[in-house]
């Protein structure tokens, strides 16, 4: 006896359609399916739904993979930490709309005020979801465009450890003030007020400082070094800058100290297991000490970011 036929909705095929066809290929490539590597733009959608068909994918591993999609690629990340004691004291009723497995986790609509989608309280990880709603202008039309755009930021604790993290989406026009730091400082505000304590920024100087040198680790293809006008990128005509013979010389300007980019490489066939402590792609960040931040720039998967998040603060 057979069970009942799987469907999709139309709302599905949206979703699907919704993120970039880099980042299913590479989602597809970690858990293990033909990704699909020289399929067109058009036809990953068509796969992945494909695979929900067939049952390869389950329709709840696929909502997962939506979630993980908006709450975890192309983010800025800021690092902190808080005192152990007084996060070990929180408590499931402190919160709004908690939820105590991340599979139940859902997007809430967005709106131009924050909105809480879901707490995931689960000693000792504390995850908390909001969606707010921005605008932006869009230029690529005859005549420009105000269009709104949806933002995730997300609030990660270990409360055994004292980490803690903030994701937020690039800001566009929201209400908090008139520029991205107003929108960063108010999530870190109110990160401040939800766990009722205060949060100290991870400085990243020594982790920038320690990470630089290990080249079976990170290659560096850009440096930001000061100049006559100001602060300048300079891009490596070789694979690394680090085997360009003006790198020695620039080692002691300051600029490199407070930013680097570093490019964090695949791991090795015989280096990926386990799976979530390896890479199986290059990706790229761009890391700043004073505010102990890390930026994710090429369409980032969950197993990622935590695989530089952890690297990073081993060594900060």
């Amino acid at each position: 006896m057979t069970g009942p036929a799987i469907t999709l909705t139309p709302r599905d095929y949206l979703e699907i359609a919704r993120f970039p066809a880099v980042l299913w290929k590479r989602y597809l490539r970690w858990i293990g399916l033909p990704n699909g590597a020289r399929d067109r733009v058009d036809e990953m959608a068509d796969r992945v739904a494909g695979y929900v068909l067939d049952g390869s994918l389950s329709r709840d591993e696929l909502r997962a993979a939506f979630l993980e999609f908006d709450e975890y690629s192309d983010k800025r990340v800021m690092l902190f930490t808080a005192p152990i004691g007084q996060l070990k004291r929180l408590r499931a009723n402190q919160f709004e709309r908690v939820i105590d497995n991340l599979a139940d986790g859902v997007l809430a609509p967005p709106s131009p005020n924050p909105r809480v989608s879901y707490t995931l309280f689960a000693p000792p990880a504390i995850r908390i979801s909001w969606t707010e709603q921005h605008q932006r202008w869009d230029l690529s039309g005859a005549v420009p465009e105000l269009v709104n755009e949806a933002k995730v930021i997300v609030l990660d604790v270990q409360t055994d450890t004292g980490e803690v993290s903030l994701a937020f989406d690039k800001p566009a026009r929201h209400v908090h003030g008139t520029g991205p730091l107003d929108y960063f400082s108010y999530y870190i505000q109110l990160a401040t007020e939800t766990l009722g304590c205060e949060l100290t920024a991870v400085s990243l100087y020594k982790a920038i400082a320690a990470i630089e040198p290990l080249s079976d680790l990170v290659r560096i293809r850009q440096e930001r070094i000061k100049g006559m006008q100001g602060r300048m990128t300079i891009t490596a005509d070789v694979p690394d800058v680090r085997q360009m013979g003006w790198y020695a010389g620039l080692r002691a300007d300051p600029a490199l100290r407070e930013q680097a980019r570093f490019h964090w490489l695949e791991s090795p066939e015989e280096a990926r297991s386990p799976r979530a402590c390896a890479l199986f792609r290059e990706v790229p960040t761009e890391l700043i000490a004073p505010t102990g931040t890390i930026k994710f720039t090429q369409h980032t998967l969950a197993h990622e970011v935590e695989y530089v998040l952890g690297h990073v603060r081993a060594n900060a």
